[in-house]
Protein backbone atom coordinates (compact mmCIF):
# COMPACT_ATOMS: atom_id res chain seq x y z
CA UNK A 1 0.00 0.00 0.00
CA UNK A 2 3.07 2.14 0.59
CA UNK A 3 4.56 2.01 -2.27
CA UNK A 4 0.67 2.98 -4.00
CA UNK A 5 0.57 6.27 -1.83
CA UNK A 6 4.58 7.04 -3.00
CA UNK A 7 3.61 6.27 -6.86
CA UNK A 8 0.78 8.51 -6.32
CA UNK A 9 2.51 11.31 -5.17
CA UNK A 10 4.31 11.36 -8.51
CA UNK A 11 1.26 12.49 -10.45
CA UNK A 12 -0.54 15.72 -10.11
CA UNK A 13 -3.89 15.84 -11.79
CA UNK A 14 -7.33 17.33 -11.36
CA UNK A 15 -10.79 17.65 -12.40
CA UNK A 16 -12.19 20.23 -14.79
CA UNK A 17 -15.11 21.28 -16.44
CA UNK A 18 -14.89 22.08 -20.09
CA UNK A 19 -17.16 22.83 -23.12
CA UNK A 20 -17.68 19.92 -25.35
CA UNK A 21 -19.58 19.72 -28.37
CA UNK A 22 -21.22 16.17 -29.66
CA UNK A 23 -23.55 16.09 -27.29
CA UNK A 24 -27.46 15.44 -28.52
CA UNK A 25 -30.42 17.06 -26.94
CA UNK A 26 -33.49 15.73 -26.88
CA UNK A 27 -36.40 18.65 -26.25
CA UNK A 28 -40.09 19.48 -27.48
CA UNK A 29 -43.83 18.93 -26.12
CA UNK A 30 -43.71 15.61 -25.46
CA UNK A 31 -46.32 13.16 -26.04
CA UNK A 32 -45.69 9.65 -24.36
CA UNK A 33 -48.15 7.92 -22.05
CA UNK A 34 -47.10 9.20 -18.36
CA UNK A 35 -46.54 5.94 -15.92
CA UNK A 36 -49.63 5.34 -14.18
CA UNK A 37 -48.84 4.62 -10.51
CA UNK A 38 -48.06 1.07 -9.40
CA UNK A 39 -47.60 0.32 -12.85
CA UNK A 40 -44.24 -0.54 -12.09
CA UNK A 41 -42.31 -2.00 -9.64
CA UNK A 42 -39.73 0.16 -7.81
CA UNK A 43 -36.04 -0.88 -7.05
CA UNK A 44 -33.06 -0.05 -4.83
CA UNK A 45 -30.23 1.24 -7.01
CA UNK A 46 -27.37 0.35 -4.86
CA UNK A 47 -29.10 -3.30 -5.27
CA UNK A 48 -29.57 -3.68 -8.46
CA UNK A 49 -33.27 -4.77 -10.62
CA UNK A 50 -35.01 -7.46 -9.64
CA UNK A 51 -35.39 -10.51 -11.55
CA UNK A 52 -38.39 -10.13 -14.12
CA UNK A 53 -41.11 -11.83 -13.49
CA UNK A 54 -44.07 -12.44 -15.28
CA UNK A 55 -46.60 -12.48 -12.44
CA UNK A 56 -45.71 -9.43 -10.89
CA UNK A 57 -45.68 -5.86 -12.77
CA UNK A 58 -42.85 -4.98 -15.10
CA UNK A 59 -39.91 -3.29 -13.15
CA UNK A 60 -39.41 0.56 -12.92
CA UNK A 61 -36.77 2.31 -15.14
CA UNK A 62 -35.49 -0.79 -16.99
CA UNK A 63 -34.81 -0.34 -20.57
CA UNK A 64 -35.70 -3.55 -22.55
CA UNK A 65 -34.49 -3.64 -26.13
CA UNK A 66 -35.28 -6.35 -28.35
CA UNK A 67 -34.31 -7.34 -32.46
CA UNK A 68 -36.97 -7.35 -34.84
CA UNK A 69 -37.44 -10.11 -37.27
CA UNK A 70 -37.16 -7.53 -40.30
CA UNK A 71 -33.81 -6.16 -38.35
CA UNK A 72 -35.35 -3.30 -36.28
CA UNK A 73 -35.35 -3.27 -32.65
CA UNK A 74 -37.99 -2.21 -29.45
CA UNK A 75 -36.77 0.07 -27.24
CA UNK A 76 -39.42 0.32 -24.29
CA UNK A 77 -39.34 0.87 -20.63
CA UNK A 78 -41.95 2.02 -18.35
CA UNK A 79 -41.29 4.39 -15.36
CA UNK A 80 -38.57 6.36 -16.71
CA UNK A 81 -38.02 10.08 -16.82
CA UNK A 82 -36.84 11.77 -20.12
CA UNK A 83 -33.21 12.38 -18.75
CA UNK A 84 -32.84 8.89 -18.76
CA UNK A 85 -34.45 8.66 -22.61
CA UNK A 86 -31.88 11.17 -23.85
CA UNK A 87 -29.52 8.62 -22.07
CA UNK A 88 -30.51 5.89 -24.01
CA UNK A 89 -30.88 7.70 -27.15
CA UNK A 90 -27.58 8.94 -26.54
CA UNK A 91 -25.44 5.61 -26.10
CA UNK A 92 -27.37 4.70 -29.63
CA UNK A 93 -25.80 7.48 -31.43
CA UNK A 94 -22.39 6.99 -29.32
CA UNK A 95 -22.81 10.48 -27.56
CA UNK A 96 -23.97 12.09 -24.50
CA UNK A 97 -27.65 12.66 -24.80
CA UNK A 98 -29.05 15.38 -22.32
CA UNK A 99 -32.81 16.20 -21.74
CA UNK A 100 -33.84 19.77 -22.40
CA UNK A 101 -37.29 19.55 -21.97
CA UNK A 102 -37.40 20.10 -18.25
CA UNK A 103 -39.62 17.70 -17.30
CA UNK A 104 -39.43 15.53 -14.28
CA UNK A 105 -42.51 13.19 -14.84
CA UNK A 106 -42.54 9.61 -15.43
CA UNK A 107 -43.42 7.89 -19.10
CA UNK A 108 -43.83 4.85 -20.31
CA UNK A 109 -41.93 4.42 -23.66
CA UNK A 110 -42.44 1.96 -26.63
CA UNK A 111 -40.34 2.91 -30.13
CA UNK A 112 -40.12 0.29 -32.89
CA UNK A 113 -37.15 2.01 -35.13
CA UNK A 114 -34.73 0.67 -37.63
CA UNK A 115 -31.47 -1.00 -36.45
CA UNK A 116 -28.83 -0.56 -37.14
CA UNK A 117 -28.29 2.26 -39.11
CA UNK A 118 -29.51 5.11 -36.79
CA UNK A 119 -28.08 8.18 -39.15
CA UNK A 120 -26.80 11.18 -36.99
CA UNK A 121 -28.18 13.88 -35.30
CA UNK A 122 -28.41 16.06 -38.20
CA UNK A 123 -30.23 13.40 -40.36
CA UNK A 124 -33.83 12.75 -40.08
CA UNK A 125 -34.87 10.25 -42.33
CA UNK A 126 -38.48 8.98 -42.86
CA UNK A 127 -37.85 5.70 -43.05
CA UNK A 128 -34.76 2.64 -42.53
CA UNK A 129 -32.74 1.70 -45.88
CA UNK A 130 -32.53 -2.20 -45.90
CA UNK A 131 -34.99 -4.86 -45.39
CA UNK A 132 -37.20 -2.56 -42.29
CA UNK A 133 -39.47 -0.27 -43.04
CA UNK A 134 -39.34 0.95 -39.37
CA UNK A 135 -39.02 4.53 -38.67
CA UNK A 136 -35.31 5.84 -37.97
CA UNK A 137 -34.98 6.83 -34.02
CA UNK A 138 -35.52 10.72 -35.10
CA UNK A 139 -38.39 10.06 -36.78
CA UNK A 140 -39.81 8.00 -33.83
CA UNK A 141 -38.99 10.54 -31.27
CA UNK A 142 -40.69 13.40 -33.65
CA UNK A 143 -43.71 11.09 -33.51
CA UNK A 144 -44.15 11.43 -29.98
CA UNK A 145 -43.16 15.64 -29.95
CA UNK A 146 -39.61 14.83 -29.33
CA UNK A 147 -36.36 16.40 -31.35
CA UNK A 148 -33.02 15.53 -30.94
CA UNK A 149 -30.23 17.87 -31.75
CA UNK A 150 -26.69 18.64 -32.22
CA UNK A 151 -25.46 20.83 -28.95
CA UNK A 152 -22.78 21.65 -26.73
CA UNK A 153 -22.51 21.46 -23.09
CA UNK A 154 -20.36 20.98 -20.10
CA UNK A 155 -18.54 18.22 -19.04
CA UNK A 156 -16.23 16.41 -16.32
CA UNK A 157 -12.84 15.71 -17.82
CA UNK A 158 -9.35 14.38 -15.91
CA UNK A 159 -6.34 16.46 -16.30
CA UNK A 160 -3.14 15.24 -15.71
CA UNK A 161 -0.68 18.22 -14.54
CA UNK A 162 2.46 16.34 -14.66
CA UNK A 163 3.78 12.81 -14.30
CA UNK A 164 7.33 12.12 -12.74
CA UNK A 165 9.22 8.69 -13.13
CA UNK A 166 9.28 6.24 -9.87
CA UNK A 167 12.42 6.15 -8.09
CA UNK A 168 13.81 2.75 -8.32
CA UNK A 169 12.78 0.35 -5.23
Amino acid sequence: MDQFKDRSKQIRSQAEIRPKSGQRRISGAVRLQKTVPGSCRTWDPKVGPPNPDPNQAPVCGVWMNRLLPDGGRTIEAKGVTLAQLAATVGRMLGRQGVDSTGSTDLFDVHLEVASPDLGSAGESPTTATGPSALPSIFTALKKVGLTVKAGRGSVEVFVVDSVERPSEN
